[in-house]
């Protein structure tokens, strides 16, 4: 076979060579890239662990503006940081942001996470925004997951007197002193508030 004068011996085999090595660095490039992208959502997720440590310490510290920063942060870097919500949402409420926190609570439940502590802040936000049906409906809710669990029963009864249901109400707050045995403003609300509906 007649070759061109310049070509080098054995350039065909040459050729699929080069060809072969150019698809391997292609498929290196991709696993590379593959693990890159494997390597950073692990990066965020630590990060948004952090994140949450930092926001969840500043909520026990009384810092709610700087647990609120820390939190926001933990959710966009891994919205599935569930743990992130409950506390932010714990925090809007303690800020008095209730459609803020009635919102991350829902988020916790829509993705089909049920405890007591998350229809319970669900339900103390919707008592403070009025909404006292909801809030009946949460701390229910809530009972029916743990029918020892006495802040429910607290704030059932006042989500009751609320709505006009005294007997409701009344009902619940001897169930909530009969169970609460802290003596805080809670118990010290309640008993007055018993008492009261008691015409005592």
């Amino acid at each position: 076979m007649n070759m061109p004068p310049n070509a080098p011996p054995n350039s065909a085999p040459l050729k699929v060579v080069l060809r072969l090595a150019a698809a391997a660095v292609g498929l290196l490039g991709v696993s590379i890239l593959g693990l890159m992208g494997y390597y950073q959502l692990n990066a965020d997720a630590i990060d948004s662990e952090l994140y949450l440590s930092r926001g969840t310490w500043n909520f026990h510290r009384g810092d709610y503006a700087q647990a609120i920063e820390a939190l926001d942060q933990a959710v966009a870097l891994n919205p599935a940081n569930a743990p992130a919500y409950l506390i932010r949402g714990d925090t809007h409420l303690q800020l008095g942001e209730f459609r803020a926190a009635a919102a991350d609570y829902t988020t916790l439940i829509d993705a089909g996470l049920v405890h007591e502590d998350i229809y319970t802040g669900r339900g103390q936000a919707r008592l403070e925004l009025g909404e006292s049906a909801a809030a009946v409906a949460d701390f229910t809710e809530a009972l029916a997951l743990n029918p020892y669990f006495a802040p429910a029963y607290y704030g059932r009864a006042l989500a009751y007197e609320q709505a006009g249901d005294a007997e409701s109400a009344r009902g619940d707050y001897a169930a909530f002193l009969e169970l609460y045995f802290v003596n805080d403003e809670r118990r010290a609300d309640a008993r007055v508030r018993l008492n009261l509906l008691e015409g005592r």
